[in-house]
């Protein structure tokens, strides 16, 4: 009966103590992130969707991480992991859906199989309609499918090609593609 009394004394005193101040980004770090991001151009991405790539995960970056996790983020030790993989799955994954879009609508556009596909719809609206549908639906879905990414490859640092290697997401982009040529006749 002590031992429990203790126990419930441990936990009402860890209760009422307050927990460890978080800092949130401010706007102007936000900004500053924004920034950052934009003067990298990626190759994989139109200017318009790096643009909106970046606006969005500095909008996430703020709403979901704080200060003190970034700066663990920057180490090299298991914590420092698992702040970045939280990055990726709170920040980076909801705003995947613009290169998802590009780099879908690009192997579209550059597939062979498709021109032999003789289809009525213009292939740029076709490749058009598969990317807009995977990108949109990977708004949905990223979050799970990067969680299993991170299962099997903890240590990646950029998800973009492992995400669109998983089986699950070429059978997505695939049946949008279906979906999408059906929806043209």
């Amino acid at each position: 009966m002590k031992k429990i009394s203790a126990a419930v004394l441990l936990i009402a005193l860890l209760i009422a103590s307050p927990a460890q101040a978080q800092t949130k980004l401010s706007k102007e770090q936000g900004n500053n992130y924004y920034y950052n991001c934009k003067s990298k151009p990626d190759p994989r991405m139109r200017p318009e969707s790096q643009d909106a790539m970046c606006a969005c995960t500095s909008v996430m970056m703020m709403e979901k991480m704080t200060v003190e996790e970034v700066q663990v983020m920057m180490g090299d030790t298991p914590q420092s992991r698992q702040a970045l993989n939280k990055m990726l799955i709170e920040v980076y994954a909801p705003c995947m859906n613009y290169p998802v879009q590009d780099l879908v609508g690009m192997q579209c556009l550059e597939d062979k199989k498709i021109d032999a596909l003789g289809s009525n719809v213009p292939k740029e609206e076709l490749c058009g309609c598969v990317a807009e549908t995977t990108a949109m639906w990977f708004v949905n879905e990223g979050r799970a499918l990067l969680r299993e990414v991170l299962v099997k490859n903890p240590n990646i640092t950029d998800p973009v090609g492992p995400i669109m290697e998983t089986a699950k997401f070429k059978k997505k982009s695939y049946d949008n593609l279906v979906a999408c040529l059906t929806k043209g006749e």
